[in-house]
Formats: structure tokens, C-alpha cells, sequence
């Protein structure tokens, strides 16, 4: 049961536990894994009016192993809950401004072995980037990025967006329409993509439009969700141009996707 708009999941494997932001809530879901229909929620970890300067919930990245969530929030801020997994009807620990960077967020994103903070959203000329923090753990307040990728794409609100990010192998992949752009070394990289940062892979998709993307890590599987589907992609390490075979679910009549999660 959401109080708004669906936005984007976040899985705790380890407790069978999801977490969803919508429109004006951080919503938690107990047995995640067997409880269907519309059911009320376990907790509700955050709650929004409608108004005010930071109105709704976007992008969230849930940080298990330090049992921390950060969450995008719109215009541009991101908020930190600590000890996640306890919390109800909680204040943020910390609130990340971004202001100095970016117009608009969509998607945060976390190397926790690096502890970087990667938060996809707009920045000049309202154009699509990556901006990039060291010291996720501990900024707070008005903050300056890094470094930035700066993909310089128009986006509106609507499409479904997410990144993903392997911290073993320092790997961002992020979106772009009709496109997964791969990087690896990807806590080093700063600067415009075509020019001075040029993507290890670039996964073209079936359809052009923004997506969510996922990579189950153990199956080395790559998922995308775009508003109308799901595609599903093999050999998610080192897939590049098109892929070979792939599966493609799509979704149901008067429905659009946004976000999604995968159980290994």
C-alpha cells in the first residue's frame, strides 16, 4: 500500500526485507520475498507532506552493510538514514545538499568499500550527469562534487532511472536512452563522456529509453526496466554493443515500470 507514486526498491537479502520510496514515504516490507497484494506496510521509516523545499522521495541505494540508507530527494538533496533497519517514522541522520552541482536527482548510488557516492540527476544546462563524493559516510551539509561525469542528455521526470554499482570491481553502470554506459575504474573518472571519460562498454538495449538497471552479481546477469519492460542480459562482466540472445518480459497493458530488485 504506497502513499504516492512508486520510485525506486531497495532489498535487504540477508532479512527478507524491501524497501520502497514513493512520492512522500520510505516504506518497509517484512518477509519480502513470500507477501503479496496490496498489504499495509511493516514500518514506514520516513514521511513527507506535500510541500515544502524537499517534497518527495526519488532514488534510494540501501547500504546493508553499514545499515544505512541514502535516498534522493527532490530538488537536490540527499538524505542519510543511519541504523535503517530499526528506524520508524525517523528524521534523516544526515542531509546532503547538492545544490552547488546539480538542479534535479534522480538515482544515488554507493561504493561502500571505497566509500564513494555517485547521484545521478541534472546539472548545467538542466543535462544529465554523475556527480561524484568521497567520504559518502560522513558528508553532510552544502557540498561540492569530486568529480563529474557528465553524460549531457535532456531528461524529464517520468522514465524509470536507477544505477548499479559493483564495489569489488570499482564498476559503475549508469543509464542512458537506449544504453547502458559500463565504467570501470569508475571512482576515478571525471569529465565529459565522449571526450575525456570514454565508457569501458556501452550495452545497447532493445528499446530507447531510460532505464532502472540491476546486475545480479552471483549470475553475473544484467537486468533493465525501462517504463515498458524488462530486459534480461547474460554475461553482465563484459556484454558490449548489442547482446546475443537476451530476454525481453514486457509489461503489462496500462502499466509502466520504475524500478526493480533481484533475490538471488
Amino acid at each position: 500500500m504506497l502513499t504516492g507514486s512508486l520510485f525506486d526498491l531497495g532489498l535487504d537479502v540477508a532479512n527478507d526485507r524491501l524497501y520502497v520510496s514513493d512520492s512522500f514515504s520510505i516504506l518497509v516490507f517484512n518477509n519480502a520475498s513470500t507477501v503479496a497484494g496490496n498489504i499495509a506496510p511493516s514500518r514506514i521509516v520516513s514521511m513527507r507532506s506535500s510541500g515544502g523545499p524537499a517534497a518527495q522521495y526519488q532514488g534510494l541505494y540501501l547500504d546493508t552493510v553499514h545499515d544505512r540508507l541514502y535516498v534522493t530527494v527532490v530538488p537536490y538533496y540527499v538524505y542519510v538514514f543511519d541504523n535503517v533497519s530499526s528506524l520508524s517514522n525517523a528524521a534523516p541522520s544526515r542531509i546532503i545538499t547538492t545544490a552547488n552541482d546539480a538542479s534535479y536527482l534522480f538515482d544515488v548510488a554507493v561504493d561502500t568499500t571505497k566509500d564513494i557516492l555517485y547521484v545521478y540527476g541534472l546539472g548545467a544546462g538542466s543535462l544529465t550527469q554523475i556527480a561524484v563524493y568521497d567520504n559518502a559516510s560522513t558528508r553532510s551539509g552544502s557540498v561540492t562534487a569530486d568529480r563529474i561525469i557528465s553524460i549531457g542528455d535532456s531528461l524529464g521526470s517520468g522514465p524509470a532511472v536507477g544505477m548499479f554499482t559493483d564495489p569489488a570491481n570499482d564498476r559503475l553502470y549508469a543509464p542512458r536512452n537506449g544504453q547502458v554506459l559500463v565504467f570501470d575504474n569508475a571512482s576515478a573518472r571525471n569529465g565529459a563522456v565522449g571526450t575525456t571519460v570514454v565508457p569501458t562498454r556501452t550495452i545497447t538495449l532493445p528499446v530507447a529509453a531510460m532505464s532502472d538497471v540491476f546486475v545480479e552479481l552471483t549470475a553475473n546477469r544484467l537486468y533493465t526496466l525501462d517504463n515498458n519492460g524488462i530486459n534480461i542480459i547474460e554475461s553482465a562482466t563484459t556484454v558490449n554493443g548489442v547482446p546475443t540472445g537476451g530476454t525481453r518480459v514486457v509489461a503489462a497493458a496500462g502499466s509502466a515500470y520504475r524500478a526493480i530488485v533481484v533475490k538471488p
